[in-house]
């Protein structure tokens, strides 16, 4: 009876505790109501320091998570798990990475706008307070006084979600956002936060109450192989995202949609190419299937029956997981033209009719025995031109279909001692990493890139029977991400933690040799 009589007496005492800590402020963002899918906002205070003794704490909370640098410096991630009725704060000690002069506090952070496992409410907002003690003088960190902000450039909000339980893939475009965090910004496009207006859906704040990530980095192990992306392929592409704020909304199988575009051929010849999942006629033939599938789960490979001239090619596409995806991959050197428009050189790449999402998608239940001037007049209206600038945005799936040229390994050192050597390539090179065992954390790469390359990291717990990092092991996760560089030497690093042992990273449109010093996580 006395044990009870004790824990019920600690258990009261550390709810007082948790009581008497509890505080409520006031979320602020970039618009009054809050943010939208996948939105990241950076926001940012400038200060003067004058005494070197100077010390401070900053108080953090952010719906969905949040980064946070000083003078650039890497601080912290969070905030911890919670229900927006009881938000979970994190307290910084500033002493450390401030200096005499100008100081930068910024913080990038991030609106999931779809509902995860993660945190069943999306709001979007962030809260801050403390204060800085500069000798005789407070400065008040509250983000009401002084603070900037203003949304990323560069990150794609249309990217698609990493799966159904979390948010969206990370594709960066550094060159848009370069330097946000430091001194000497042009501020002239950042503004005020703003307030936002259903500040009723969180409740008092009160201390994380589990540690944050500890911040140790952990090198790879070693290099497990080196190769050219194959250029023996030709690969077109595109994504035509769909609703997924939440789950129903994600899960859905819209009625199917129409691809349809023209390949033009020098002669009449067999080719063996690759489509994405769905029904395909090439001159009102159904396009079959070749008898060896490597990667089921992404690609299906297929024997095109070319005649000498323009070639009408349609495909009956399902759409599901928030987007419709499309695929296709043609040889390399064999005079082969892909055209919507039967144009030579044309940025028409595709036409697409649908997905629909009500019954009109009844109109498509031939799609083989369309006649030649399909789509007819009716249809056309729901016509939407690919062109050939658009991005896939899917890092992941870009991997996969980027295969290695195991007939074309590159020099490397297996310990990373040595900089990895990025050749100029027209079609890119990909290198497989190996952590030594399952790590939970931000991903980084360092290295120098010319502005403009692209690095595409996967990564997974598993390698292949090829002995690649098995990035597409279940076709509805999306383990990858995407940087395009701002140029010179930089450090890369993901803005969520992930689980990974192996990394698969893709290095291509480098006009000028590159260079990889450092991996891990």
């Amino acid at each position: 009876m006395q044990q009870k009589k004790s824990l019920i007496i600690l258990l009261l005492a550390f709810t007082s505790v948790c009581f008497a800590q509890q505080t409520k402020h006031d979320l602020y963002w970039i618009r009054e109501s809050g943010g939208e899918r996948n939105e990241y906002v950076f926001f940012r205070k400038e200060f003067q320091i004058n005494d070197r003794q100077a010390q401070g704490t900053l108080n953090v909370y952010v719906d969905s998570r949040y980064a946070l640098y000083v003078n650039g410096a890497y601080i912290g991630f969070g905030p911890a798990r919670s229900h927006h009725a009881h938000p979970y704060y994190d307290t910084y000690d500033l002493a450390p990475f401030l200096k005499t002069g100008k100081n930068v506090i910024a913080v990038k952070a991030l609106s999931n706008g779809i509902l995860t496992f993660i945190l069943r409410e999306y709001v979007g907002g962030i809260a801050l307070w403390g204060a800085i003690k500069d000798g005789n003088t407070t400065i008040d960190l509250d983000l009401g006084k002084d603070w900037l902000c203003r949304k990323s450039e560069g990150y794609d909000q249309t990217s698609p979600r990493f799966n159904f339980a979390t948010g969206a893939i990370e594709d960066w475009d550094v060159r848009k956002d370069k330097n946000w965090n430091l001194e000497n910004q042009q501020l002239s496009n950042w503004k005020k936060p703003v307030k936002i207006k259903n500040q009723q859906n969180f409740g008092a704040f009160s201390p994380r109450t589990i540690p944050p990530l500890t911040q140790d980095e952990v090198s790879l192990t070693r290099v497990l192989g080196a190769f050219r992306i194959s250029d023996k392929e030709d690969i077109y592409s595109f994504r035509i995202p769909l609703p997924d704020e939440t789950m129903v909304e994600y899960q859905q199988r819209r009625y199917d949609a129409v691809v349809y575009t023209y390949i033009y051929s020098p002669e009449d010849r067999e080719v063996k190419g690759g489509t994405w999942w769905g029904e395909y006629y090439l001159n009102n033939e159904e396009v079959p299937m070749d008898t060896y599938q490597p990667h089921p789960t992404f690609r299906e490979n297929r024997v095109f029956k070319l005649k000498k001239g323009w070639n009408k090619l349609v495909g009956q596409c399902k759409s599901i997981w928030g987007a419709l995806d499309f695929y296709l991959a043609l040889p390399r050197g064999m005079g082969l033209e892909v055209s919507a428009t039967q144009k030579a050189g044309s940025e028409e790449l595709f036409y697409t009719i649908g997905p629909f999402t009500d019954k009109k998608a009844a109109m498509l239940e031939n799609i083989p025995n369309f006649p030649v001037g399909f789509p007819d007049k009716k249809m056309s209206s729901y016509q939407v031109t690919q062109k050939r600038s658009q991005s896939m945005n899917s890092p992941a799936r870009d991997i996969v279909w980027q295969t290695p040229d195991f007939d074309a390994p590159l020099l490397y050192s297996e310990s990373l001692n040595e900089a990895l050597q990025i050749p100029v390539s027209q079609s890119g090179v990909t290198y497989f990493f190996d952590m030594g065992e399952m790590q939970l954390g931000r991903i980084y790469l360092e290295g120098s890139f010319p502005e403009g390359t692209i690095l595409d990291i996967g990564f997974s717990e598993f390698i292949d029977s090829l002995g690649i990092p098995w990035v597409y092991k279940n076709y509805h996760i999306g383990p990858g991400m995407r940087f395009v560089t701002c140029g010179g030497t930089e450090r890369y690093e993901s803005f969520n933690p992930y689980g990974a042992r192996y990394l698969r990273i893709n290095v291509y449109g480098n006009n000028a040799p590159a260079a990889i010093t450092k991996v891990g996580m």
